[in-house]
């Protein structure tokens, strides 16, 4: 659980450092850039439907100049949603930085590796021919990272809990050793004060322990094993609407991503 939101999270950094956009939005700049002639607004919006509010985020994708409404080709009626040269820019530049943060966050990570992972990621856009990905990270795969996120955030609310402490949870219980900041630093890709920061919150809560390295205790694990249902539940039902070559494309780039970030 902890691997692909850490690639949600380093993903997001990358979108903000280079673009100010969030993954949601530069997800949405993504698909309308892949509909080549443009995306009719009302499919747009169907498509983004997991978000409040899809035309808030088109709205912040016009005020940035990065796509432009225009009448549909085929439909002269209906309103489009294109790309603009500086939209396709901003693309560019933000493709090589999730390459780049990917690589900077994890430095075993080799190019062969990188390679592989982002086959694994344009898999996924091969079934949907109105798609033409030009991109390394195509949106299909950003949105699946995105709807995780929220799945994965909504879970942790209910819980009354942190996504990073249920992330460290998770980390702390996969193998039976104690674990030091270093190591927990290295898995989450965070500075060592950012985890002490939330292992002491997390140990007055009786969340984990502290014997020559990092336990996770019984409370810890009842807590981790109650959202862990919760969230698969919300999981299963989003992944259950997907074709099955779909679906099989997801394990697989998730069982890959658990091979070389686990």
């Amino acid at each position: 659980m902890y691997v692909v939101q850490r690639m949600s999270a380093t993903t997001d950094l990358a979108c903000l450092q280079v673009t100010a956009l969030s993954l949601g939005e530069y997800a949405m700049l993504i698909r309308v850039a892949e509909a080549g002639e443009g995306l009719l607004l009302h499919d747009l919006e169907r498509e983004f439907g997991f978000v409040k509010t899809p035309q808030y985020l088109i709205s912040i994708l016009e005020e940035k100049e990065l796509v432009r409404r225009v009448r549909s080709r085929s439909d002269k009626r209906a309103f489009a949603c294109e790309v603009t040269s500086k939209g396709r820019a901003r693309i560019a530049l933000v493709d090589e930085a999730i390459a780049v943060s990917l690589v900077g966050s994890n430095p075993d990570l080799c190019e062969e590796d990188l390679g592989a992972l982002i086959d694994q990621f344009q898999a996924i856009a091969r079934f949907d021919a109105s798609r033409h990905p030009t991109t390394m990270f195509p949106s299909v795969a950003l949105v699946a990272l995105f709807k995780y996120r929220q799945l994965f955030e909504r879970a942790c609310s209910v819980a009354g809990i942190l996504p990073l402490q249920m992330a460290l949870l998770c980390i702390l219980s996969s193998r039976d050793i104690a674990h030091d900041l270093s190591s927990l630093s290295t898995k989450t890709a965070l500075f060592d004060f950012a985890i002490e920061f939330q292992l002491k919150a997390m140990m007055r809560k009786g969340l984990v322990l502290y014997e020559d390295g990092y336990l996770v205790t019984s409370r810890g694990i009842e807590r981790m094993n109650d959202l862990v249902v919760q969230f698969s539940e919300g999981l299963g039902r989003d992944f259950a609407q997907c074709d099955p070559d779909v679906q099989d494309a997801y394990r697989n780039l998730v069982g890959y991503m658990l091979y070389l970030f686990e």
